[in-house]
């Protein structure tokens, strides 16, 4: 969790200095996965804006955090940007540390559940979500065995090809 804070400052700080081309790619990656609670409410205050389409940047940000503490730190995001080049890799890095952090709640709580006398069921079916959570694929309900059986079923069947019209090239 080293880079983690850095990771958020870094996309919050891109935010300000490029809202229209950042703002696109991390509004519906990163909506709950900024942990550090300064963080959040910058990245709260940055969507808020986005979704009414309104211009961000420090001014407009601290006048929606209506705090003005936040200025220091609104200008320190920008300043200390190490470059919108890297953005790719901090939402990488944010997004896999968010996922870290919620499975380590949800075990902690299946932890909880399983002490507590629930049903061992139950608990393994928890255990489960928190797994595909950390994968990524929570809501994917195919496994990896599934789709290679899709796969293997797909090269069995003839594929269908659009004909372009040319009696040569609709032949190969």
């Amino acid at each position: 969790m080293s880079g983690y804070k850095q990771a958020q400052e870094a996309i919050l700080g891109a935010i300000l200095v490029d809202s229209k081309n950042v703002m696109p790619l991390v509004a519906d990656k990163l909506t709950a996965n900024f942990i550090n609670p300064e963080c959040e409410r910058v990245f709260a205050a940055c969507l808020s804006l986005f979704q009414e389409q309104k211009h961000i940047d420090v001014i407009t940000v601290l006048d929606r955090l209506g705090d003005e503490s936040y200025q220091a730190y609104l200008v320190q995001l920008v300043e200390s940007l190490p470059s919108v080049h890297g953005l790719g890799e901090y939402i990488r890095i944010v997004s896999e540390e968010s996922r870290r952090a919620n499975a380590v709640s949800r075990l902690g709580v299946a932890l909880t559940r399983l002490q507590s006398g629930e049903p061992l069921e139950d608990v393994q079916n928890a255990i489960v979500l928190t797994a595909q959570s950390m994968s990524g694929h929570e809501s994917s309900s195919v496994t990896a065995a599934d789709g290679f059986l899709l796969v293997v079923d797909s090269l069995g069947k003839p594929r269908r090809y659009i004909g372009t019209g040319f009696r040569k090239l609709d032949s190969l």
